[in-house]
C-alpha cells in the first residue's frame, strides 16, 4: 500500500506538469490567422516601396460646413496638410467654394494658404468645384473664388458627374466631352485660369465612339457598384489579399486597361478611385459637427489601416497594369479621413 501511494503521487505530479506545459505552449503559440479582424488582432501591411502608382486625394465638399467657421477651416486644413505631407500624395484636391459660414475673405485666405503650401511642397493642386448646375443650365456658374484661390498656379479641376447635367441630361460617357467643353467655355467667359486637366468622377467606361480626349481625366469609382462590392471591402478589414481575391472571383472590377472598353482611351486618362467611407462619425469632418452621413454613406475602407489600403491598391496595379506602367489611383475623400489615419488624431 505504501508503494502504491508513492506511485499515485508521482503520476499526479507528472500530469500536473504536463498540463502546465500544454497551457504555456498554447498561450505562446502564434495566431493562426493574424489578418482576421474577428480575432481581435491588427494586421501588419507593408505596401511596396517606392509605390508603383501615383496617388491623388479627392475632396468633395465639407459635410459639416453649416457648423464650421473660417477658424474651423484653418484647423481642418492644418490637419489635412499634416496627413498628406508624409504620405506622398502627388495631387491633393480641395473644394472651392466651401459654403462655410462667415467672412468669405477669411475663408478664401485659408484656402489660398493651403494651395500655396501644396505648391511649396511640390504637391499638385486639385480644385473640386463646389458649385453644381442641378436642373439648370444657366446662371449657376461663378468662378470668382476658384480664381482667387488658384492664382497663377497650375491645377486640375474636379467635377462629380452626379452633381451636373448637360442640356437637361445626366452626365454619361456619350456627352462627357460636350459637358467638359461647356465648362471650359464658361471658365473662359469668366476670365478664370484654365485647368491643365478636368477630372470627371463617376462610373463611365470608355467607348471610342464617344470621342474622349484631353483634358478629360475619367475618375472611375471602384466602390458602391456592383452590389456586394462594398460588403466585401468592409468585411475583410486589413486583409487586402482576401478582399482583392474575392472581388476578382465575383467579377466586381472593370478592367481599367481593357482595349476599347476600359476606363481610358484616346488622349483621355483614366484614374481608378477607391473610397474610405464609413457610416460612423470618427473622421475629420466629425470633429466639426454631426450630420447625416458625416463620414460617408456606406462602410467601405474606412475601418482599414492606410497601409493595408495601399497594399490593396498595389494588388490592383499588379493585376491590371504592366510593370513599366505607373497608374494614378484616387482616394475618396478627405472629409472622411479616419481619425486613426491622422498623425495627431482628429482635432
Amino acid at each position: 500500500m505504501k508503494n502504491i501511494n508513492i506511485n499515485q503521487a508521482a503520476i499526479w505530479t507528472c500530469l500536473i506538469f504536463m498540463f502546465m506545459m500544454a497551457s504555456a505552449c498554447s498561450d505562446s503559440s502564434p495566431d493562426p490567422n493574424p489578418s482576421d479582424p474577428g480575432l481581435g488582432t491588427v494586421a501588419t501591411c507593408e505596401p511596396s516601396m517606392p509605390l508603383p502608382y501615383n496617388m491623388v486625394l479627392w475632396h468633395e465638399g465639407y459635410s459639416t460646413h453649416k457648423t464650421m467657421s473660417s477658424g474651423d477651416l484653418k484647423t481642418y486644413l492644418e490637419s489635412l496638410m499634416d496627413f498628406v505631407d508624409p504620405v506622398g500624395f502627388n495631387t491633393v484636391f480641395i473644394t472651392v467654394p466651401t459654403f462655410i459660414q462667415g467672412d468669405d475673405s477669411s475663408v478664401v485666405a485659408e484656402l489660398k494658404s493651403f494651395v500655396d503650401t501644396l505648391t511649396v511642397k511640390g504637391i499638385g493642386i486639385g480644385i473640386q468645384f463646389g458649385l453644381s448646375n442641378g436642373d439648370s443650365d444657366s446662371g449657376w456658374f461663378d468662378y470668382t473664388e476658384v480664381s482667387s484661390v488658384v492664382g497663377d498656379n497650375d491645377y486640375i479641376l474636379g467635377l462629380d458627374s452626379e452633381n451636373y447635367n448637360y442640356q437637361g441630361e445626366t452626365i454619361k460617357a456619350a456627352n462627357t466631352m460636350d459637358f467638359i467643353n461647356s465648362i471650359k467655355q464658361q471658365i473662359t467667359d469668366a476670365g478664370g485660369p484654365m485647368p491643365t486637366d478636368i477630372a470627371v468622377a463617376g462610373g463611365a467606361g470608355y467607348n471610342s465612339a464617344d470621342g474622349w480626349a484631353s483634358p478629360l481625366v475619367n475618375v472611375f469609382e471602384y466602390y458602391s457598384s456592383p452590389a456586394g462590392l462594398n460588403g466585401v471591402l468592409s468585411v475583410n478589414v486589413n486583409d487586402p489579399t482576401t478582399a482583392f481575391n474575392q472581388c476578382i472571383d465575383s467579377n466586381f472590377f472593370k478592367n481599367p486597361t481593357a482595349a476599347g472598353g476600359g476606363i481610358q482611351g484616346g488622349t483621355a486618362k483614366g484614374w481608378p478611385a477607391f473610397s474610405f467611407e464609413q457610416t460612423g462619425d470618427n473622421c475629420l469632418a466629425g470633429s466639426f459637427g454631426k450630420v447625416n452621413n458625416t463620414c460617408g454613406s456606406f462602410d467601405i475602407l474606412g475601418g482599414w489601416e492606410l497601409s493595408c489600403v495601399m497594399q490593396f491598391m498595389t494588388l490592383f496595379k499588379e493585376k491590371y497594369y504592366t510593370s513599366s506602367e505607373k497608374p494614378t489611383f484616387v482616394l475618396y475623400q478627405s472629409d472622411y479621413l479616419p481619425c486613426d489615419w491622422l498623425p495627431n488624431g482628429c482635432p
